[in-house]
């Protein structure tokens, strides 16, 4: 079983033989750790790495626009109880520099975007399904569901 995922994962910005995603690195003088995209060439082992900003203390992955140009990702900064959670969307072809919007943390939860990269989810461990505009990074509603949604598998129909 993986996790669920609405759409927009990176198999979209990706070619045959590579892998693509969100990778962190640290500098080996003052241990800096720096996220930004890599793009893994699986045959010669060969890597890019655009890096995009400061790391977090965690990321919920790399979601992408079907045009390939907008990436979107879930930084969660400091401990529990004082938890910052942020949608960050940056440039997938030009400048990196994350635009943040953020929103109530939870304990758990996943995070996916529509089919069409119109819209961003956050949900699991509950019983919604918290649903936010991608431009704007702003709520667009709350699907309030009648069952507990920590599962395997979802289907959302327009």
């Amino acid at each position: 079983m993986q996790d669920v995922s609405f759409g927009g994962g990176v198999e979209r910005i990706q070619a045959a033989g590579q892998f693509v995603s969100l990778f962190e690195t640290q500098d080996p003088y003052i241990h800096n750790r720096t996220f930004g995209v890599a793009r893994v060439d699986l045959d010669t082992r060969q890597f890019t790495f655009d890096p995009i900003g400061p790391s977090p203390k965690s990321l919920a992955g790399l979601q992408v626009t079907p045009d390939g140009t907008t990436g979107y990702t879930v930084a969660v900064n400091g401990e529990l109880g004082s938890q910052r959670c942020e949608f960050w969307r940056f440039d997938m072809k030009g400048d990196k520099t994350p635009v943040a919007g953020e929103f109530p943390c939870r304990r758990r939860f996943y995070f996916s975007m529509s089919g069409d990269g119109r819209k961003l989810y956050i949900y699991g461990a509950g019983f919604d399904v918290a649903v936010y505009d991608a431009k704007t990074l702003k709520p667009a509603a709350d699907w309030e569901l009648t069952h507990d949604i920590t599962m395997s598998g979802m289907v959302i129909v327009p």
